[in-house]
């Protein structure tokens, strides 16, 4: 894996004294003198721990952490992605964050996949920062979302009223303390590995109510298994919206990717890791009631696509590379700038940057054929579309919702700014945007990503950026 990195970590720090700046110098020349008297242990950390031969030169592992709101507290847990004050009643299945790891000996890369909403790139940001103050930080990391309508209000936008956020500080908290347990639990379960991957076509399931008949069918798969073909993980990308429970319902539930894990998993696929592609403006499921038992018809019918696609997938040969690129979108969109004013969302701003643009990060990692592109929100299918066009493999992965959460990220040439913001109408989708500019800043961003892996070595930020 061959990658540059630089610290993630926010750029803003304090002032000190002079005398604490020497006291500061003083320590760092004397652990860098300790450190020249001791045995080099860097590769036996978590990030980068002792690995066991393997004839491949690829090590997998992988792990699942459950981030289910404890509704035992008697805290309001409000679901997000329908209205407000949609408070849950219940658990029906758990969420998860699922990680992926793989090394090739020389460097790391984790997926952290959760059941949310979506994050926030300063949660991204809190999780790397937490990992990387116990050593664990890997040198790749995508913490993306699934985009489930069932879960608990991880953005902000949907609590009891228009104006109050349902974010529960000690669940967010939680959350980025356990998909770093589940990176960590990931990298501690590095093993020789094989990956065998293949792209399929989506069959049924799926419908645009923007752009009818307006899909991107594309269903990458890779299964991550020993070498005598074990199998350790199992990675499905789809884009389409987890929302077959509709508004009415008030049960957690990751939907139906929970019938598509437990299906392959039962079926012996090792750890199921489920991503959304691009789901955005707008696919969703073409369902004839919204029901459990048409999640659960769903869910084991694209698992069974799944393992198709699978069954007689190659296995990959080829270099492991892994880059991200930093951009700025501006926040033109009135109702996400009241939101911010208000609190209720936290884009990232960086330093020297307006409070009305964004920064965030697409991120591209590579295995032979195989493509793995991070995009920061819900790209729409004809827009997705194309990114895969751009990439350089032929099984390209669409990763979506992936280090950062933007909302809907659509063509500039068919963006239709709403007349009224507070009433979109047939404009729904451009009121859940940054703005008309998201889209063709996020296309320079992955040509500019592409044209790194053309010329040769990727170059990137560290982990929490990609």
């Amino acid at each position: 894996m061959e990658t540059i990195w630089a610290t993630m970590l926010p750029a803003s720090r304090p002032r000190i004294s002079r005398r604490r700046f020497l006291q500061w110098c003083a320590a760092l020349l004397a652990g860098i003198f300790a450190a020249g008297c001791r045995r080099d242990t860097s590769q036996e950390t978590a990030a980068h721990p002792t690995l066991a031969p393997s004839p491949t030169g690829l090590w997998a592992g992988a792990s699942a952490l459950t981030i289910t709101p404890d509704l035992a507290t008697g805290e309001k847990v409000w679901l997000a992605g329908f209205d407000n004050n949609r408070p849950a009643t219940g658990v029906h299945d758990d969420l998860w964050v699922r990680a992926l790891a793989l090394s090739d000996g020389a460097a790391t890369w984790v997926l952290a996949a959760c059941d949310l909403i979506g994050l926030a790139r300063a949660d991204v940001l809190a999780t790397a920062k937490l990992l990387a103050e116990c050593g664990h930080l890997p040198d790749g990391l995508i913490v993306c979302c699934s985009h489930t309508h069932s879960g608990p209000d991880t953005l902000g936008l949907w609590g009891c009223n228009y104006v109050s956020s349902g974010i529960n500080k000690r669940y967010q908290r939680r959350v980025e303390q356990q998909i770093a347990a589940a990176v960590e639990a990931a990298l501690a379960d590095l093993r020789p590995a094989r990956v065998r991957a293949a792209v399929g076509e989506v069959q049924g399931w799926m419908r645009n109510s923007r752009h009818p008949g307006v899909l991107d069918t594309a269903f990458p798969c890779l299964v991550a298994e020993s070498p005598e073909g074990e199998p350790i993980a199992t990675l499905v990308n789809i884009g389409c919206h987890p929302e077959v429970l509709w508004s009415q319902n008030q049960l957690i539930t990751s939907d139906f990717p929970h019938y598509l894990r437990a299906k392959l998993e039962a079926d012996g696929w090792g750890t199921a890791i489920y991503t959304s592609a691009d789901l955005g403006g707008l696919v969703t499921p073409q369902v004839p009631e919204h029901t459990f038992a048409q999640a659960q018809a769903m869910g084991e019918d694209l698992a069974e696509q799944t393992e198709s696609i699978l069954r007689d997938a190659p296995v990959i040969h080829g270099e492991f590379r892994h880059a991200s690129q930093v951009f700025t979108v501006p926040l033109d969109n009135p109702l996400f700038q009241a939101a911010r004013l208000l609190g209720l969302i936290r884009p990232q701003i960086a330093r020297g940057v307006r409070p009305t643009s964004a920064e965030t990060v697409a991120t591209l990692t590579t295995l032979g054929p195989i493509a793995i592109l991070g995009c920061p929100g819900e790209v729409s299918p004809d827009l997705g579309k194309e990114l895969r066009r751009m990439l350089p493999g032929e099984i390209p992965f669409l990763i979506g919702l992936a280090n950062d959460e933007l909302g809907y990220i659509i063509p500039e040439v068919d963006f239709r700014r709403p007349a009224n913001y507070l009433d979109p109408g047939k404009s729904y989708v451009e009121s859940m945007s940054m703005g008309p500019k998201t889209g063709t800043l996020l296309q320079a961003a992955v040509r500019d990503l592409v044209q790194r892996w053309v010329q040769g070595p990727c170059t990137g930020k560290t982990a929490g950026e990609g």
